[in-house]
């Protein structure tokens, strides 16, 4: 990936920002330049705002986001390899493929552990719409990783600054779901219960007197 391109040249355009509060406290990015749209938890600040690279810190959480554009000249395996010397800068270990499916991009991801303990997982998104590449860096706190990786599938490219919230709205269907078939053992402790409450209730209105 070259690292300056037609796309990022000279004039700095800053990262517009539109914040939109959603039910589960999320903050609606755009990165109006490119049609570049993203959400990241509610809360945070921002360390770094510039045309081509974007960087949020939470107390559990580091976000960075850097944008570049293909390169003709490259096979598709350097999206992976940059991923892999990048864990290497950081000394990483325990590094390992792992696969994001994000929208209308090509995704390549590795994830390992940072020198400190803390969790890395280093994305890059390929768009099939564009000639934009997405470089996502997150170094987090063990057990927000169903957080990162709703971060990294809410990118999306259009026009209408709208992140992708296909993983939330999922979450929220299958909350909306029927309760599963309970099991036989849970049968019986429903129908102990109801015939505790009706002896109650018979009790209650004189029908039965204890001896």
């Amino acid at each position: 990936m070259k690292k300056q391109n037609a796309m990022m040249k000279k004039a700095i355009f800053v990262l517009l920002m539109v914040a939109a509060v959603l039910p589960a406290m999320a903050l609606d990015l755009t990165w109006s330049k490119y049609n570049l749209n993203f959400s990241v938890p509610e809360g945070g600040f921002e360390l770094l705002n510039t045309s081509v690279r974007y960087e949020r810190q939470w107390e559990d959480m580091l976000l960075t986001v850097h944008l570049y554009t293909k390169d003709a000249d490259s096979k598709k395996d350097i999206y992976l390899t940059t991923l892999q010397r990048k864990a290497a800068d950081f000394n990483m270990y325990e590094v390992k493929k792992t696969k994001i499916k994000v929208k209308n991009f090509d995704t390549y991801a590795v994830e390992g552990i940072m020198p400190d303990g803390t969790r890395g997982l280093l994305v890059n998104l390929v768009s099939k719409k564009s000639e934009l590449v997405v470089q996502i860096v997150v170094n987090y706190l063990f057990g927000n990783r169903e957080a990162v990786e709703e971060v990294v599938k809410s990118f999306a490219e259009n026009p209408d600054r709208k992140p992708n919230h296909e993983t939330r709205k999922q979450k929220i269907q299958k909350r909306d779901q029927k309760d599963p078939k309970p099991t036989k053992d849970q049968l019986k402790e429903q129908q102990r219960q109801e015939k505790e409450r009706q002896y109650q209730e018979k009790r209650r209105k004189g029908e039965i007197f204890d001896a």
